[in-house]
């Protein structure tokens, strides 16, 4: 099925809470992807990029959370805006010709509905960078370990949060939620 399409959708809007960047509260970025040593900074991936650039109907779907740093991203998708059809999408930064570039979907997993998500899905890794989200509804923030560092993660409406980072070791392990 393509996306944005399936049973009676309903039109909604792009989901941005106050104050929250396109990356989490904690890492060393400020509405960018933080840019690993020696590399050039590159923009944050936004819930508009993931929309436009991801092949989603933007009058149906909804970005619920986006998170970058360095080369890679992480967006947490609801194709028809009612919850029943999450996807996660995991994005990696492509240089073009003349040094411009940008965010490129790479993978597309299916996910859960909105009413079952956990609090903590630990999802993985995509190159170097390691993600991880879940649902805390009447949260404002939830605290995220990763490679004995804590990062304090903001909730998005709905009840959803979402993290990712490049992992400076070998062996770091998966995100892990504290708080």
């Amino acid at each position: 099925m393509p996306r944005g399409v399936g049973r009676a959708p309903r039109p909604v809007g792009i989901l941005v809470p106050a104050g929250y960047g396109e990356v989490m509260d904690g890492s060393d970025a400020a509405e960018r992807g933080s840019p690993a040593e020696g590399r050039p900074r590159h923009p944050g991936l936004s819930h508009r990029d993931v929309l436009a650039s991801g092949g989603w109907h933007p009058r149906y779907a909804r970005a619920l959370i986006s998170a970058s740093d360095g080369d890679y991203g992480f967006t947490l998708v609801d194709g028809n805006g009612d919850g029943a059809e999450l996807e996660e999408e995991l994005w990696q930064w492509e240089d073009g010709p003349g040094g411009h570039g940008r965010l490129a979907g790479r993978e597309f997993l299916r996910c859960r509905t909105l009413d079952h998500l956990p609090p903590l899905v630990a999802g993985g890794h995509i190159g170097l960078a390691y993600f991880a989200y879940g649902r805390v509804p009447g949260r404002d923030s939830v605290t995220v370990e990763f490679e004995e560092r804590r990062y304090e993660i903001p909730v998005f409406p709905l009840g959803v949060w979402g993290f990712i980072r490049e992992a400076a070791g070998l062996r770091p392990g998966l995100p892990a939620l504290v708080s």
